[in-house]
């Protein structure tokens, strides 16, 4: 029927009773414009099923004959927004649900097909309602509704719903809450474990809690007493069945527990876990290792001495002003860092003139707010001294004054030497930016890809587009697929070696096949921008025992390094040398160069020179990182050398050799590949090759026409 026909008020028979609001609707609705007719024609089939329909307060739908009638009742009409109700009440079930029909359409074909009933469960189907549509989630089931006069002998379809999306939505916060605070005590620095029943199996140990007793996640569904027999006699066991048994907590303070021979000190609460009822079901562990910490306080009330240890292990030294005369007593550790020996006595001009010209103010501000009577009377400041050899150092000094009637009378405190902590904290510093640089690359690296797959996508989305552009749509794909993963597999070959966690399988092959094998991965790229490549390595003769997926990665990172820094048109020679227990394979380009200053760090993690970042055709400044790892687990050494931007860049791999045949060794004639540019009318740019080259590929010559039109305009 059309969606805004108004009802025509009808009284129904007696089977059409009840149903509250959806009833009336029913009753009122104009079947006779419909292929069921008026009511009192319809088979005793469907009157049964609208009969049980109007009289529960179940969620019910039914789908009635060859067009799929709507009708439903009013727990049903509940879940529903009002795009639908009351719109749908006799509407063929296609168009009624035609945002899901590819959803429920098979299975209902199922059951009219006469093949029997379905069920599913937290079945996500999405509705409209409300002017959106929402990801909803139902348990549902679809039967057939008997009738010998239809076809397959079924003349419709019973729907028992329950919308469960409340349910599912809940049940999903409670597993991420769940995961949650997993993660929390997972990486918890204390100890936490859960013992189960009376037996005190273990259920849950976070790694602290591995750690501490020495064990793997083997722990898991053993007792207490089975893993560790040794803790019973210790008395640890009774403590937890009286845990279990009373309900109360115990806790313990620098408590000794030996575990495989081996005394651990350890502050530890144990907590008993109550059911809903209340019912004690099992033992919360929690602590923290103390034995450093009881070591240490023993070791300090040990000896007095160990004070003077400590200080001067941590390069800090004593000062004590006497403000009235103005006299200072340094130990030799301040003295040192002021450069003034012991034979000359301090006074306050030694002390100022030991600090650097830039920083006397800010020095002698903090001493000034320290010796104000309205103060704190704390002394904080950071500094840079210069000792008699002219050396500078970072100190931090510390201090507290003492007063007498309102007046400073003297200074005591500590000098310490933090040119290290400065210095890290430069290098923090310069890595969080090198984080953001990689950072902001990465977004930008895996962003690039996703322009010409999302062209590509429309593409083959369009009814009248050509073999060649559905075929050029696919390569793209491929390739830009592919790019993306190679990217992901670096990233997780850096989450590998930063973890250790990146195994070798070594074999003995010519070190011949493993150029050959990183060149046939970089020869489309050297073909495309026209480079010569130059390789003399002996064929024969020359083996390595290495990994040939990671020392194919090596060389193509490098080879890919020296491609992507070129001018069209330049040249790379791969050349070896063959020592006595070694060998070095030299990769040289004619590229940008590396300045001085770059040469330091360029193996370094997420590093990119200025000049490799302004000519950078994508990267992630992790490659020649990844080389120098990979070359380092295979006993060998990487370096890199270069006269300076514009003068090329050669690297250096040696590797340990496995054998030398010097009888069998041949080289190879250089290889030259180049790829002369073709013609050209339109330049179409963009920082991706496939999405430029998509556009280009894409515009027929009514585009171009219409674009040089506005060039000229």
């Amino acid at each position: 029927m059309s969606a805004d026909r108004a009802p025509v008020t009808y009284i129904g028979p007696a089977f059409l009773e009840g149903g509250g609001q959806t009833g009336e609707h029913i009753r009122a609705y104009d079947w006779s414009t419909t292929a069921l007719g008026a009511p009192q024609h319809w088979p005793p089939a469907l009157r049964t099923a609208l009969r049980i329909m109007l009289t529960t307060n179940h969620p019910v739908f039914i789908f009635w004959g060859e067009d799929l009638i709507c009708f439903y009742n009013d727990a049903y009409a509940r879940s529903l927004g009002p795009e639908k109700h009351p719109r749908m009440l006799g509407m063929r079930g296609g168009d009624a649900w035609e945002e899901i029909w590819p959803i429920i359409g098979p299975q209902i074909d199922l059951v009219m097909d006469g093949r029997g009933a379905t069920w599913h469960e937290n079945h996500l189907v999405p509705i409209t309602r409300f002017g959106r549509v929402e990801e909803v989630f139902w348990t549902y089931s679809y039967g057939p509704i008997h009738d010998d006069s239809a076809p397959n002998g079924v003349g419709g379809v019973l729907v028992l719903c329950t919308e469960t999306t409340d349910r599912v939505m809940a049940e999903a916060r409670i597993r991420a809450d769940a995961e949650r605070w997993r993660a929390i005590f997972e990486q918890s620095p204390g100890f936490i474990c859960v013992l189960s029943a009376a037996a005190h199996v273990y259920e849950y140990c976070n790694p602290a809690y591995f750690e501490l007793v020495g064990r793997t996640s083997d722990l898991i569904g053993l007792s207490v007493a089975e893993a560790f027999p040794e803790v019973v006699a210790q008395g640890f066991i009774s403590m937890l069945d009286n845990v279990y048994a009373s309900g109360q907590a115990h806790v313990a303070v620098a408590a000794s527990v030996v575990l495989t021979g081996v005394n651990r000190l350890v502050d530890f609460v144990c907590q008993p876990m109550r059911d809903s009822d209340g019912r004690v079901t099992g033992v919360l562990i929690q602590g923290v290792d103390v034995t450093q910490r009881e070591e240490a306080q023993s070791a300090l009330r040990e000896s007095a001495s160990r004070l003077h240890m400590a200080t001067d292990a941590a390069q800090i030294g004593i000062y004590e002003y006497d403000i009235r005369t103005g006299t200072m007593l340094w130990d030799d550790r301040v003295r040192e860092l002021w450069g003034v020996p012991r034979t000359i006595g301090i006074t306050y001009d030694i002390f100022l003139r030991g600090i650097v010209g830039d920083d006397r103010a800010a020095a002698q501000s903090a001493l000034d707010r320290a010796l104000n009577p309205a103060g704190d009377g704390m002394l904080n400041a950071e500094y840079r001294v210069r000792d008699g050899s002219g050396r500078e150092r970072w100190v931090r000094a510390t201090g507290r004054v003492g007063f007498e009637a309102g007046v400073a009378v003297r200074l005591i405190g500590t000098v310490q030497d933090i040119s290290l902590d400065k210095a890290n904290e430069a290098k923090l510093i310069a890595a969080d930016r090198r984080k953001d640089v990689f950072l902001a690359t990465l977004a930008h690296e895996l962003r690039n890809p996703l322009a010409p797959i999302r062209n590509a996508a429309r593409v083959l989305a369009i009814t009248d587009v050509t073999r060649e552009q559905v075929s050029s749509a696919q390569q793209i794909i491929e390739r830009q697929s592919t790019l993306m993963a190679s990217l992901l597999d670096d990233l997780l070959d850096v989450a590998r070696l930063t973890q250790g966690r990146l195994e070798l399988k070594r074999q003995s092959l010519e070190l011949f096949s493993v150029l050959m094998a990183a060149l046939e991965i970089v020869r489309p790229a050297l073909e495309a921008k026209g480079h010569q490549l130059h390789l003399e390595i002996p064929q024969h003769g020359v083996r390595v025992t290495v990994d040939l997926v990671r020392l194919r990665q090596v060389f193509r990172n490098l080879l890919v390094n020296a491609i992507r820094y070129m001018e069209p048109g330049g040249r790379i020679d791969v050349r070896s040398a063959s020592g006595a227990t070694d060998v070095t394979i030299s990769v040289r380009d004619t590229g940008i160069g590396i300045s001085r200053e770059s040469l330091s760090h360029v193996f370094g993690m997420f590093q990119q020179s200025s000049t490799a970042l302004e000519r950078a055709e994508g990267g992630l400044g992790i490659g020649l990182g990844i080389v120098r790892a990979i070359v380092e687990l295979h006993g060998g050494s990487v370096r890199a050398s270069s006269d300076g931007p514009g003068q090329g860049s050669e690297f250096f791999v040696t590797l340990p050799l496995s054998q030398v045949d010097d009888s069998q060794a041949r080289l190879t004639q250089p290889l030259s590949i180049t790829n002369p540019a073709a013609g050209r009318r339109v330049l179409i740019a963009d920082d991706g090759a496939d999405a430029a080259g998509f556009d280009a590929h894409l515009a027929t010559p009514p585009d171009i026409a219409m674009l040089l039109d506005k060039i000229a305009r």
